[in-house]
């Protein structure tokens, strides 16, 4: 692939060079290098989620337009107990 590194000048020798491998100097990857020089990205897209991971993502990720006050103090109310209840666990002597 290369001859010579691009980064460091490090001479490579033939029995060093790998296609999956980098700059045994310096640790530069060469395929990513190469990316980098070509103005790829240096990472694929992830991709698609499956359709169920993707619906339950969407169920706990949902913020609906309007929340009731009674639903917003009621989780403020279980927060501070929870809250409360954490630190008391946190300060017990075990």
């Amino acid at each position: 692939m290369y001859e010579k590194c691009p980064k460091c000048g490090y001479e490579i020798q033939p029995a060093e060079q790998r296609p999956d491998a980098g700059c045994p100097a310096c640790g530069l990857v060469f395929a990513k290098y190469l990316q980098a020089q070509q103005g790829r990205p240096l990472r694929a897209p992830m991709a698609e989620a499956a359709p169920e991971r993707s619906a339950l993502r969407e169920r706990l990720l949902y913020v609906p337009q309007r929340v009731s006050s009674l639903n917003f103090y009621g989780r403020c109310a279980a927060y501070a107990f929870c809250f409360v209840w954490g630190w008391r666990l946190y300060a017990m002597d075990v």
